[in-house]
């Protein structure tokens, strides 16, 4: 589980996850629309941030979290995209913490 969780991190910081942008250059998808909202091309930005679904989860994510642990989360795209929070008050580390999101 972990070695899964590690490679699909790799894939993130390295910018090759298989989005429909990326397919799309490979030939292997007809448009690069995002297949969650009419909005926009889906490139790793848009899958985790811009997404009308991704920016629902983390509001919902974040209401979750602080009503769990009694203390507000503080999440940037960086921090999103990278596994990184601040403040990190929680015996979790932040790794498990948003591999148990996604």
């Amino acid at each position: 589980q972990e070695v899964k969780l590690a490679m699909f991190q790799h894939k993130i910081i390295h910018n090759i996850l298989a989005t429909n942008s990326i397919l799309y250059k490979m030939k292997k998808v007809a448009p690069p629309s995002c297949p969650f909202c009419p909005s926009g091309s889906q490139n790793i930005r848009h899958l985790f941030i811009s997404c009308p679904q991704a920016s629902s989860f983390w509001y919902k994510f974040r209401s979750w979290y602080s009503t769990i642990n009694k203390a507000s989360l503080l999440l940037s795209e960086t921090g999103v995209l990278f596994a990184t929070t601040r403040p990190c008050t929680h015996r979790l580390t932040t790794l498990y913490r948003l591999s148990y999101a996604l």
